[in-house]
């Protein structure tokens, strides 16, 4: 790196010439004075290497070929030390570059000191410094720590110990003041290890298209990361790919603002956009990460992963999550994964309204917040905004294989494609998936909370395969707004699934549910199939009818409806009897069956579909009421089955039989 300041000139021949000019008068003899003052003064700038390679005191001026420091060196450690530097006194140099091209690890060794520039403190060109004892960085007051400035990657700073602390400076508001990791090179790192610790502003794991695979990692008992200003955020891949921030092994990190993935902030030429794929912020093996802000993975990039795992806990306390934020017109934030795995913890406590956004904007697509720990949302309040696909597409929120996603306290709506008040056509294929083992619990302090399957955008849905729904005082609503004549909601693969009341509505085109394999209990309220009376956006009905399908099959398949089982307009239930095996009898039980038709004089459809060859005489129960099937809701349903099955009524149920199987007969003679 060329040296910034010149070398001192000799003051003394000019200062000579002047004064055979100037002694003729007093005030000239004042002037000149005060000018040798100056010129003799030994307090300028440096621009000085170390001399030799044996290690030694750094706050020794002859070291640097100096006769004093001055209040603006600048001075370079170019040379691989074979021994460790070390202080005799707390020091603070303006600017330190400690750049020893990669030959050797150089100790730095404060024994207990302070070593804290004034300005500004590089590690470049390739060097490796390991401090093991003493505070290493800038003061208060000072400007930034790089760790690999310019293109010469391959830097490493190793903070080893218990007593070893690198120190940054303390901004406010937008002053500079903080640590950059990968300025403009790729494969630099911050370890800080065995008890070590890193106090400061943090702002950038990868600063520029050429700055990739970064690292950032704070590992083993006692190591500790603290960004402690107030207004910047953490920034993982501002431009550039790839970088990461790892907490690992009981390590402790605390960001006193936001973690960003991606975040793009620094408004550069449009060819930088959405060029930071692939960064990473990792809680793992019993660490804990806190974050006091925003946490945004994927704001301008792709496949940005935030992972907690094997033991690791991350504490969210700001108030919002993001995963694909989508923050400019360009499509980048797709693909983006915020992965709880199973021995992970995520606390997330709010100060106010808690909110949890995947995929929001338009081109922000294929985004997904895996569950498969356990994730906690308390201090949630009616304000909160939750919701999958608010404006784009293929987004999804899956709690799986045991996974445990809770929100403890009120929350009013959870959207799954589309958001309330607007449909967007770019909103479709979103998705709520809760498999294997995995829970999802919602509370809800009154009885309208409401999940919106497909409200705005089409081929939205929930898929329950094992898992188990628990939100017995909500609306479970399948296609609920007119807005969208594309919109299309669907529910696949019920288990255990706790609402409180279900809603299938016709007010959105192509509405279906699938039950399979599976049991839902709606716990308070009634289950409603091609719902136009239910209108929440107080907008027009429908003219036409709408197709809505509800279709039950597998084995041991059940729903239990607190009160009325509704049937009505042009919707059509479909049992499904599987082979040999009889589903759960009644399928359907509930206190009331009713098919009045409520906007269209089209008839509901009860339908039975025969998966393969069936067993004769196997008989289920479709339909099982507390009250008599009247000949008004018997009247108004056209029955649709295959040949070899009837459907009859009894009083209070309504019964599919197999009656004949048919096929080719073998006579064997």
């Amino acid at each position: 790196m060329a040296k910034e300041t010149e070398q001192p000139q000799s003051g003394v021949s000019k200062l000579g010439v002047l004064l055979a000019l100037g002694t003729q008068t007093a005030w000239g003899a004042a002037i000149l004075a005060a000018i040798a003052a100056v010129v003799i003064s030994p307090h300028v700038a440096n621009a000085a290497d170390w001399q030799g390679t044996a290690g030694g005191q750094m706050d020794d001026p002859a070291k640097w070929g100096l006769e004093a420091f001055g209040s603006s060196d600048t001075l370079y450690v170019n040379s691989y030390q074979s021994a460790p530097l070390s202080i005799g006194a707390d020091w603070s140099p303006y600017r330190l570059f400690l750049q020893a091209q990669g030959v050797g690890t150089n100790i730095i060794d404060l024994q207990g000191r302070s070593l804290l520039a004034s300005n500004r403190l590089f590690f470049e060109k390739g060097t490796t410094v390991m401090l093991t004892n003493g505070t290493l960085g800038v003061q208060a007051n000072g400007d930034r720590i790089f760790v690999g400035d310019g293109t010469k990657g391959g830097n490493t700073l190793i903070v080893d110990g218990p007593d070893a602390e690198v120190r940054g400076g303390v901004a406010t508001g937008d002053a500079a003041k903080y640590m950059v990791v990968g300025q403009k090179s790729p494969f630099n790192k911050v370890i800080i290890r065995n008890g070590g610790r890193l106090r400061g502003n943090f702002r950038f794991a990868g600063d520029s298209n050429t700055a990739t695979n970064n690292l950032v990692l704070v590992t083993d008992p006692g190591s500790s990361f603290c960004s402690n200003e107030g207004t910047r955020n953490v920034q993982i891949g501002n431009i550039g790919g790839y970088n990461a921030v790892v907490v690992s092994n009981q390590a402790t990190f605390v960001a006193s603002n936001g973690v960003f993935l991606a975040p793009y902030t620094l408004n550069s030429s449009a060819q930088d956009r959405g060029v930071s794929p692939g960064n990473r912020f990792e809680i793992t093996d019993n660490a804990t990460a806190t974050v006091m802000g925003r946490l945004i993975v994927g704001r301008d990039g792709p496949s940005n992963v935030c992972t907690v795992s094997r033991g690791g806990r991350l504490n969210l306390r700001g108030d919002m999550l993001f995963v694909g934020q989508q923050d400019n017109a360009v499509a980048n934030a797709v693909g983006n994964l915020m992965h709880v795995k199973s021995d992970g913890t995520v606390d997330y406590r709010s100060a106010g309204a808690a909110g949890i956004v995947v995929g929001e904007k338009a081109g922000g697509d294929g985004n997904t917040l895996l569950v498969e720990g356990v994730f906690n949302v308390t201090n949630n309040s009616s304000g909160s905004r939750v919701g999958v696909g608010m404006t784009s597409a293929s987004n999804r929120l899956v709690v799986a294989n045991g996974g445990h996603l809770s929100f403890l306290s009120d929350l009013r709506n959870l959207h799954i494609g589309g958001e309330n008040g607007s449909t967007a056509a770019t909103a479709y294929g979103n998705l709520l998936a809760v498999t294997n083992g995995g829970v999802l619990s919602l509370c809800a302090t009154q009885n309208e909370s409401r999940v919106w399957i497909g409200a705005h955008g089409r081929n939205s849905g929930f898929i329950c395969d094992a898992g188990t729904l628990d939100m017995p005082k909500w609306y479970l609503i399948i296609g609920g707004y007119l807005g969208s004549s594309n919109a299309w909601g669907r529910i696949v693969n019920g288990s255990n699934v706790e609402v409180g009341r279900l809603i299938v509505s016709d007010k959105t085109p192509n509405c279906s549910l699938v039950v399979s394999n599976s049991s839902v209990n709606v716990t308070w309220g009634t289950f409603d199939v091609a719902y136009s009376a239910f209108d929440p956006a107080a907008a027009s009905l429908p003219s036409v009818p709408t197709n809505v399908l509800v279709r039950i099959g597998g084995t041991n398949t059940s729903i239990r409806v607190f009160s009325q089982f509704r049937l009505t307009n042009d919707a059509t239930l479909e049992f499904g009897i599987p082979t040999m095996q009889p589903m759960a009898s009644p399928v359907i039980r509930c206190q009331a069956f009713n098919t009045t038709n409520r906007t269209f004089e089209r008839k509901p459809t009860l339908r039975v579909t025969l998966d393969a060859e069936q067993r004769i005489g196997q008989h289920v129960t479709l339909i099982e009421t507390t009250n008599d099937i009247t000949d008004a809701n018997w009247n108004n349903l056209v029955i649709d089955v295959p040949e070899g099955v009837t459907i009859t009524r009894e009083a209070k149920k309504i019964v599919a039989t197999v009656a004949s199987t048919l096929g080719t007969m073998l006579i064997i003679r």
